[in-house]
């Protein structure tokens, strides 16, 4: 599975943060920080895409569901996700945690590879590939031909 960690911008609150790109999908954001002297950081799914990035995953619920089943697989309970709303009302799944940049940076990737395959994001997809180059309604099924449309995920289905 393909996972990069990129530097970001995204956020205008944090000078320091990551997303986790898996897939050509962004699925996990992190802002790093420190209060009251101590480093740590902020993980959490990822609601909109960078300019010029690749497109966040476009099933919020799902994205949220695999960030809880990573925590429950990695740290056995997922009773400190806090499930909040960006500024435009869209639902994120948020983490928190005390380590150095590199730690944080760290359970980022590892997340992130653990969500991948909870989605089942692969290099095999290619209808996927299909729908990220050719649709423009991040998120909606595209029309294809006689009753075909083809899902975000490369699913193909019948109406």
């Amino acid at each position: 599975m393909n996972i990069d960690i990129i530097a970001s911008k995204k956020l205008h609150h944090s000078h320091t943060q990551y997303r986790a790109d898996v897939e050509g999908f962004t699925l996990l954001r992190l802002t790093c920080g420190s209060s009251y002297g101590l480093s740590g950081g902020a993980i959490k799914t990822a609601t909109v895409g960078d300019d010029r990035g690749v497109p966040v995953y476009p099933d919020q619920g799902a994205l949220i569901s695999a960030m809880k089943v990573a925590l429950v697989k990695f740290a056995g309970s997922d009773r400190d996700l806090e499930i909040r709303q960006d500024g435009v009302g869209r639902p994120f799944a948020e983490i928190t945690g005390k380590g150095s940049e590199d730690s944080c940076i760290s359970s980022l990737a590892m997340l992130a590879e653990d969500m991948g395959a909870t989605l089942n994001l692969d290099t095999n997809n290619d209808m996927r590939e299909l729908y990220n180059d050719i649709c423009h309604t991040n998120g909606e099924p595209m029309y294809l031909s006689d009753g075909v449309y083809l899902e975000p995920d490369g699913e193909l289905l019948e109406r």
